[in-house]
């Protein structure tokens, strides 16, 4: 099942023409968890861990339409020079827009291939509008479903 390929890539707020492609570029099945690459449209990757069971449930296979979708809460931006935690994913991006809260600052991060992403950034913190950036999410934050 390597070599898969996708269409689509939703994200909350993860903004993105639908005529897009996002490909599947690999499914690794070696054991009860199930680790899915997806290349993004800017050329970076998402890796989603799901369960075997629902990767067979699913019908995973090469030119499979996938979505993909966790929830803004599960994002974590950090300024790009910040040590930020590793593991999972990080996808670089520009700071688009911030909204001040009063714990945590909802930001939009605009990526490679212009695809924008919202999370949330613990205060303080020194991001603004066109400040480099990365989101973080763990894989197993990353919901895969078949589009029709």
């Amino acid at each position: 099942l390597s070599g898969l390929r996708g269409t689509l890539l939703q994200l909350p707020a993860l903004r993105q023409a639908a005529h897009e492609r996002i490909r599947l570029s690999d499914l690794t099945l070696p054991h009860a968890m199930v680790r899915v690459l997806l290349g993004l449209a800017g050329g970076g990757t998402l890796a989603s861990i799901i369960t075997r069971e629902s990767a067979e449930l699913l019908g995973l296979a090469a030119g499979s339409p996938v979505l993909a979708l966790c929830k803004a809460t599960a994002v974590r931006v950090h300024a790009a020079e910040a040590a930020a935690p590793k593991g999972g994913n990080r996808l670089p991006g520009r700071v688009l827009r911030v909204s001040r809260g009063v714990q945590r600052d909802e930001v939009v991060v605009t990526l490679a291939g212009d695809q924008q992403l919202v999370g949330f950034a613990a205060r303080p913190n020194r991001l603004r509008a066109g400040s480099r950036a990365d989101a973080v999410l763990d894989d197993s934050a990353v919901v895969l479903a078949l589009t029709s």
